[in-house]
């Protein structure tokens, strides 16, 4: 049979009062900021006091309602009540500790205000027992359904069930080494044994994770820290794993290594539905495989979704995230427009990056432009000071046409692309 301790401290629960009730018990309920309210079983209730015994001024009563153990904490200390025992024991008890300050934080239908206690004053009760002796229905008649109530905490009886505080689940893992390491290969075998021990506890929660943080404690100078983002939601140790693997490959650590410690960031994970009329297409936790790997040959700056800069620079963009890529601007819906009849046109083959050229004057044919354009030469940039291009489309005596620009920045001609 399950009874109830109860922590009291008149300044307020502590962080070390936290960590003593966790060690007696799992089930614990903040009854308010000055009482904790733990679920204990008998072999619990003989070792109670020792842990306690420290002289500090946390008070700690046990009884079979929450109430009881909570109301004899605030009065004194190591007291146990039998169960049923619970009004006579608290008969002598003043009636004050019902008062609003005390149950502040549990939402309960009754208060104790300072007006209310000075009307039971006036009116001879001032313990608990001279409350719980008094008729029930001539009190509520009285005074209302909430002196029923007040009645009732003053037996020692719970109004509410228990409700125990829930930790946050914790997807950490860690593991301090005997001897310092250098090779990955023993390292790997290590991470294996986390990455097991923190996939199964997602699994048991029904969650998966999209990023791993990895701790290494090295044996001279400050902890290296990194972080492995994942292009899909996922709850595989061997994945995760050989991600780990490429990353301490291509940047191993730089002193003996001495702890590890990894951390995955819980999110909800994805169902991926294959088609049944096509043929079976990879799946997607594999590209957070293919990823790492190219990060690890052309590097984490090489890879990416393209996106055009805001400026008028030929072919200026930047490299986004695949996890981060910005999404498009939403467009509304333009009316619908003829479609006019068609009619031969040219497409520009552009060269990336434009060539340098060199043209004789009797080659040129046909000629058309000048078109102007400049920019960025208030920036400054490194490597792009900034440009000043005059285009021209050209046409040869051989009968291919040419895009041509004349850079004023460089004093060069560079060939852009070709007409087809």
């Amino acid at each position: 049979m399950f009874r109830f301790a109860a922590f009291y401290r008149c300044e307020g629960i502590r962080a070390e009062d936290w960590s003593v009730a966790r060690k007696i018990s799992p089930r614990i309920e903040a009854w308010s900021p000055h009482a904790l309210l733990l679920e204990v079983t008998p072999r619990d209730e003989e070792n109670l006091p020792e842990p306690l015994l420290c002289g500090s001024s946390l008070r700690w009563a046990i009884a079979s309602m929450r109430t009881a153990a909570y109301l004899a904490a605030q009065q004194t200390s190591g007291i146990k009540i039998p169960a049923g025992k619970e009004a006579p024991s608290l008969a002598d008890f003043p009636i004050h500790l019902l008062r609003f300050e005390n149950l502040i934080s549990l939402s309960l239908p009754v208060r104790l205000t300072s007006e209310q206690l000075e009307l039971f004053s006036h009116c001879g009760v001032r313990t608990l027992g001279d409350l719980a002796a008094l008729p029930t229905v001539a009190l509520t008649a009285r005074l209302g359904l909430w002196a029923a109530s007040l009645q009732k905490l003053a037996r020692g009886e719970d109004l509410q069930p228990f409700q125990p505080v829930i930790p946050e689940p914790s997807f950490e893992e860690s593991q301090e080494l005997e001897w310092t390491l250098q090779m990955v290969e023993p390292l790997s075998f290590i991470l294996a044994n986390l990455l097991n021990r923190l996939c199964a506890r997602l699994n048991e929660h029904g969650l998966a994770t999209d990023r791993i943080d990895l701790r290494i404690t090295v044996e001279k100078g400050d902890p290296e820290e990194r972080s492995l983002q994942l292009a899909f939601p996922t709850t595989q140790p061997k994945l995760l794993l050989s991600l780990l693997q490429l990353d301490l490959q291509s940047h191993p650590p730089g002193n003996g290594v001495t702890g590890l410690a990894l951390r995955a960031q819980p999110c909800p994970p994805r169902i991926f539905q294959f088609s049944l009329l096509r043929p079976p297409s990879p799946h997607p936790e594999k590209l957070s495989r293919v990823l790492a790997q190219l990060e690890t040959l052309v590097g984490k700056d090489r890879i990416g979704t393209p996106s055009l800069l805001d400026t008028h620079y030929p072919d200026a963009f930047q490299l986004h995230s695949f996890l981060k890529a910005p999404s498009p601007k939403k467009r509304t819906a333009a009316k619908p427009h003829p479609v006019p009849k068609a009619s031969p046109c040219l497409a520009l083959r552009r060269f990336r990056p434009p060539r340098r050229v060199q043209f004789q004057p009797e080659e040129v044919v046909q000629r058309a432009g000048p078109w102007l354009s400049s920019g960025e030469w208030w920036t400054a940039r490194p490597g792009q000071p900034g440009w000043s291009h005059e285009e021209w489309d050209i046409e040869l005596s051989s009968g291919v046409l040419y895009r041509v620009f004349w850079d004023h920045v460089q004093s060069a001609w560079f060939l852009e692309g070709v007409y087809d």
